[in-house]
C-alpha cells in the first residue's frame, strides 16, 4: 500500500508537473495525467489546481471554442517550484520558529545577566562608599589615599 502524500507534496508535485510542460494543458488531460501520479481523486486534483490558481502559481484561460479550460504555470509558479516549493517554504518556517525561540531564550538570559550585573555593580559601589566613609572617620593609615588628592581628614 502506498503511503499518503502530504498536502505540500501534492501541491509541489502538481506544480512540478505544470512546470515540466511548456504548453497550455486542457482540463481532461490534467485529470488523466495527474491522477495516477498523485494517487488522489478527481475532486482532490481540482482542489489542488484551484488552490494553485488562487495563490497565483497557475493561470486558467477559457478556450475560444468549446467548454474546455486551459491551464498554464505562471512565472511566479515556475520560480516558486524551482526554489523548493511548499516543502521548502514549510522547512523555512520551521527553521525561523526555531531561530526565534533561540533568540528569545538568549534575550531572557542576557536580561537576567544584565540585572545581576547591575545589582553587583550597585552593591560594589555601596561597599566602596561605605569603606571610604569608614576611612574618613577612622583613618587606618595616616596617608591613605588622601595624599593623592592633597586632602587630609
Amino acid at each position: 500500500m502506498e503511503e499518503q502524500k502530504s498536502h505540500n507534496q501534492l501541491l509541489d508535485n502538481t506544480l512540478a508537473f505544470f512546470n515540466s510542460i511548456s504548453n497550455q494543458i486542457g482540463s481532461p488531460f490534467i485529470v488523466r495525467t495527474l491522477k495516477p501520479k498523485l494517487n488522489v481523486t478527481d475532486l482532490k486534483i481540482w482542489h489542488i489546481v484551484n488552490h494553485l490558481i488562487k495563490e497565483g502559481y497557475l493561470e486558467k484561460t477559457k478556450a475560444t471554442t468549446g467548454n474546455a479550460d486551459f491551464y498554464t504555470i505562471t512565472l511566479n509558479g515556475s520560480l516558486f517550484i524551482e526554489n523548493g516549493g511548499y516543502q521548502k517554504q514549510q522547512e523555512d518556517a520551521e527553521l525561523n520558529k526555531t531561530i526565534i525561540c533561540q533568540n528569545e531564550m538568549r534575550k531572557v538570559r542576557n536580561d537576567r545577566l544584565l540585572v545581576n550585573g547591575t545589582w553587583f555593580a550597585g552593591i560594589a559601589a555601596f561597599a566602596l562608599l561605605a569603606w571610604q566613609v569608614f576611612l574618613w572617620f577612622y583613618p587606618v593609615y595616616a596617608h591613605y589615599p588622601y595624599v593623592l588628592f592633597g586632602v587630609k581628614p
